[in-house]
């Protein structure tokens, strides 16, 4: 399947070097095409994984979810907090401090998100909050 292609230089122009490079491991390299595959698939959580490949994964997702619109992508947003829960997990933290630390980390990630996207199509966070609303997220 051909992924969309996006102005990525222009999406990370006002962001911070972390964000830029969580937005930049969505696309495949020297290119403006989203990857077919999340940039870390299949994460071994028994040897740990960075926050930076857990947040990765998750704009992958997100961007391919919102970008992309067939089967298996528009699926995504189901599963788009695992490995942020994962990276989590590992340090044993409590049930409600786990739970209190992946909704900071998705709100997060949602805010980069629609930073990036705001450039490149006007109105685009607040149609994004809309299609989450919609579509339960």
């Amino acid at each position: 399947m051909k992924m969309p292609k996006l102005p990525v230089q222009q999406m990370v122009q006002s962001l911070s070097d972390t964000d830029a490079t969580i937005i930049f491991c969505a696309f495949k390299p020297d290119s403006d095409e989203l990857k077919a595959e999340q940039p870390f698939p299949r994460l071994d959580v028994s040897k740990g994984i960075s926050i930076i490949e857990a947040r990765a994964n998750y704009v992958w997702r997100m961007l391919c979810f919102e970008w992309v619109h067939c089967v298996p992508y528009d699926e995504v947003p189901v599963e788009a907090d695992w490995d942020i829960i994962a990276y989590w997990q590992r340090r044993a933290l409590g049930p409600g401090f786990l739970r209190n630390l992946v909704f900071d980390e998705v709100r997060q990630m949602d805010t980069l998100i629609d930073k990036a996207c705001r450039p490149i199509l006007p109105g685009a966070s607040e149609q994004t909050r809309r299609n989450r609303q919609l579509r339960g997220c």
